[in-house]
C-alpha cells in the first residue's frame, strides 16, 4: 500500500491510496456502506472523492478535502 498525503495551494488537502492487490469491480453495487459514508462526509465539507479499480489490478482512491470548508466546519466530517 502506498500513502500520499498532500497540500494543494493551500486549499485542498490530497489523500491518495494506492495498492496493487485484488482490486473490485467498481460498476458492481458495494455489499458496505463505507464508501457511501466517505463521500457524504466529504461532500459536507465541499470534497471529493475518486476510485480507480478493477478486478484483478489494484486500487486507487483519491480523496479531496477543502481546507477552508473543514476548518470553518469541522464537525461536518464525523
Amino acid at each position: 500500500v502506498q500513502l500520499e498525503i498532500s497540500e494543494i495551494q493551500g486549499e485542498y488537502l490530497s489523500i491518495i491510496f494506492e495498492d496493487n492487490g485484488i482490486g473490485f469491480d467498481i460498476s458492481q453495487p458495494a455489499n458496505g456502506i463505507g464508501l457511501q459514508t466517505i463521500r457524504a462526509r466529504l461532500d459536507r465539507i465541499q470534497g471529493s472523492l475518486t476510485i480507480d479499480a478493477a478486478k484483478n489490478k489494484g486500487t486507487t482512491v483519491i480523496m479531496e478535502v477543502n481546507l477552508k470548508s473543514w476548518r470553518t466546519n469541522p464537525s461536518a466530517f464525523y
